[in-house]
C-alpha cells in the first residue's frame, strides 16, 4: 500500500501513528498515512526556520520567484496525477473541463503573482523587478 510519510529538513520520516486514506465510494484504503505528532512539527518548525534563516532567506525576490515558477512548472507536468490523487482521496468526480483552464502552475501563476507581489509602482517592485534580499518576515 502506497505510504504518505512526512517530509522534514529535507527527508521523510516516520509519524507516531498512521491511519488508512480511504476512497469514500468504494471503502477500499488506497494508502497509509504517517500522522505528524508534536516532535515532528517541532522538528519541521526548526527546519523551516533554519532555512528561512539560511539559503531560502538570503534569496533575491527574483531567484525566489524562479523556484516557484519551476515548482508550478513540476505541478503541471504531474497534474494528472494530483488529479487522481485528490479523486480517490475525497470521492470527488474527475472534473470534466480539459486543457488550459485546468492547468494548475504556468498559467496560474502570472495572474497569482499579480495579486500577491507588490508592484513596480508600490513598495519595492514585484517578481523579477528587485534586486538584493527580501524584506524580512515578521515574526511573532
Amino acid at each position: 500500500m502506497r505510504q504518505i510519510r512526512n517530509y522534514v529538513g529535507g527527508r521523510f520520516v516516520d509519524g507516531v501513528g498512521t491511519f488508512a486514506d480511504v476512497d469514500p465510494p468504494t471503502g477500499v484504503a488506497v494508502a497509509e498515512v504517517h500522522e505528524a505528532g508534536k516532535v515532528i512539527v517541532d522538528d519541521a518548525v526548526a527546519a523551516a526556520s533554519a532555512a528561512h534563516d539560511g539559503p531560502w532567506g538570503r534569496r533575491t525576490v527574483h531567484e525566489r520567484c524562479d523556484l516557484l515558477r519551476r515548482s508550478a512548472d513540476l505541478v503541471d507536468t504531474r497534474a494528472g496525477d494530483l488529479v487522481r490523487a485528490e479523486v480517490a482521496d475525497t470521492g470527488k468526480p474527475e472534473p470534466v473541463p480539459r486543457g488550459p483552464r485546468r492547468r494548475t502552475g504556468r498559467r496560474s501563476a502570472p495572474a497569482a503573482e499579480s495579486r500577491r507581489w507588490p508592484t513596480r509602482r508600490t513598495a519595492g517592485g514585484g517578481c523579477g523587478r528587485r534586486s538584493g534580499p527580501a524584506a524580512p518576515t515578521p515574526t511573532a
